[in-house]
């Protein structure tokens, strides 16, 4: 079995900064519409990034606090914005289409 550093090392550095882009450039939408709709939003984003390469979606879907692990490491603002804006805890319990 693969542990959960082995499934972190396996995102390149150009897919994690990726996330943080594109759920940055959704913050401003997520503030608008607020926690309902945007945890939809936030769903879509991180579907289609994982599905950008088929790894990370199988590995998203083992285990989806990967996204928390990698916003914690590169994007720490982004994910306490988005976090306050969908009025969750963490990334991973937002996750709901997994």
């Amino acid at each position: 079995t693969t542990t959960d550093v082995d499934v972190a090392d396996a995102i390149t550095e150009q897919q994690r900064q990726q996330l943080c882009t594109d759920l940055g450039e959704q913050l401003q939408e997520w503030r608008i519409q607020g926690p309902t709709l945007g945890r939809g939003g936030l769903n879509i984003v991180v579907q289609t990034w994982a599905a950008q390469s088929g790894v990370i979606n199988l590995q998203v879907v083992q285990n989806r606090s990967i996204v928390d692990d990698i916003t914690v490491e590169v994007c720490p603002d982004v994910r306490e914005e988005a976090m306050r804006s969908l009025d969750i805890p963490d990334l991973a319990s937002g996750l709901v289409g997994f």
